[in-house]
């Protein structure tokens, strides 16, 4: 493997980031475009912000939304949640 992912994650404001790490010096082409990657750099992917299942509730009802539903993950990490236009 060549890149291993990493992410952090803060609790006081719920954001979470994730990073691809290049776990030797890389050379990657992308249409015809060469992009280098020294050894232990860090590429940001993404931010994903985490809500308390009532803060989604909150954020349901002041979108014009009513909560349905709510599905978790079994460690209740992660939630899907459904809802209905008021």
């Amino acid at each position: 493997m060549r890149l291993s992912i990493t992410y952090t994650y803060d609790p006081g404001n719920g954001t979470c980031k994730s990073y691809l790490v290049s776990l030797r010096d890389l050379t990657v082409v992308i249409g015809g475009g060469r992009v280098v990657f020294g050894h232990d750099e860090t590429i940001f992917v993404e931010i994903s912000q985490k809500y308390t299942l009532e803060e989604v509730d909150s954020l349901a009802r002041a979108s014009g939304f009513a909560p349905v539903y709510n599905c978790s993950d079994s460690k209740s990490w992660f939630a899907d949640v459904i809802w209905k236009v008021v």
